[in-house]
């Protein structure tokens, strides 16, 4: 016999059927059932298996906007928020994903991307690796250069002020960037001119990957930033020609092995500012570049003192119990 059906829409789905020579079907209502009127007359021609399809809330994005700091990058600001620098980037509508400035505000389109997004870290892997993986990874090794240039910040360099620092532009603003892991002579310094020069010679006017280690700034305010020319460590290029000494300062120590070890390699070979002569004689520049004197070097007081006023601060650490007086066994 056919059967008209009427289909409830309820927390639970009641269908039911009665002869199709009754004109209608009344169902009585339950302290927990709540049929609106509508639906209680609806009727419609049902049969087994038929899926009533549901409707589900749309999910509408909630954008967020954030102030581009010194520093930022897309990548690192997408990390933050667990949204790619692509979507970012398309977002905004940029004419350049590596291109933007502080105090420049970003809309970040929460809402409506994958939940699973690749970040970049804050900087390349430190750890040595031999074995091949999917992921490209940094291999410290005596060798500056690394394959491929890590993602980082791109800048052009404006001036460079001495060995290990320099002004970059980024957006048409200026900022200083101290290289971290490494100390070259100061200005007014012996080997001070050469390791400027040489620095000069790596990066003057080209364009530089920048990439963070932990600390945004140093005291002075400059970006404390290892950089990249194309596949040239910069930091390591200048510590393995002999123009720059390792100089650790923690929580900044990602490379911190890898520029002793180039250090090293420097002094042996004489390399740089390392070819001065290690024992000073007369008429000799001093090397102020590290700890490379000691005491039994200088054969009187008049040759500590001739090293103890070219060099400020003391890089051989000559004056052991910091009492102003250095080589006390040369200058009582």
């Amino acid at each position: 016999m056919r059967k008209t059906c009427v289909v409830l829409i309820l927390p639970l789905l009641v269908i039911g059927c009665v002869p199709s020579s009754t004109p209608t079907v009344e169902f009585a209502a339950t302290p927990t059932q709540v049929v609106h009127d509508a639906i209680a007359t609806m009727t419609a021609e049902a049969t087994v298996g038929t899926v009533i399809p549901t409707l589900r809330p749309s999910l509408t994005p909630t954008p967020i906007v954030h102030v581009v700091q010194p520093g930022d990058t897309l990548w690192s600001i997408g990390a933050q928020y667990g949204v790619t620098a692509d979507a970012i980037c398309s977002f905004n509508k940029l004419a350049d994903c590596n291109l933007i400035s502080p105090g420049q505000e970003l809309t970040i389109p929460i809402g409506e991307l994958p939940s699973t997004t690749a970040t970049m870290p804050p900087f390349p892997p430190p750890t040595p690796t031999s074995t091949p993986t999917s992921t490209s990874t940094l291999t410290p090794s005596p060798s500056p250069t690394v394959s491929p240039t890590p993602l980082g910040e791109q800048a052009q360099v404006v001036r460079v002020v001495d060995g290990d620092t320099i002004d970059i532009q980024i957006g048409g603003q200026t900022f200083p960037v101290r290289y971290i892991g490494i100390n070259t002579p100061e200005t007014g310094q012996p080997c001070a001119a050469e390791a400027t020069n040489y620095n000069a010679e790596l990066v003057m006017g080209k364009t530089v990957t920048l990439v963070k280690d932990v600390s945004e700034t140093d005291r002075y305010g400059r970006l404390l930033r290892y950089v990249y020319l194309g596949d040239i460590f910069v930091n390591a290029e200048l510590v393995r020609q002999g123009y720059a000494n390792a100089a650790t300062y923690p929580p900044d120590v990602a490379y911190a092995d890898l520029f002793v070890q180039l250090e090293a390699e420097a002094r042996t070979a004489g390399r740089g500012c390392w070819a001065a002569p290690l024992t000073p004689t007369s008429g000799t520049s001093w090397n102020c570049i590290g700890n490379i004197y000691n005491c039994s070097d200088f054969s009187s007081c008049a040759q500590v003192m001739s090293y103890w006023n070219a060099c400020p601060g003391d890089p051989s650490r000559l004056d052991g119990d910091n009492d102003g007086v250095p080589c006390e066994s040369l200058c009582r």
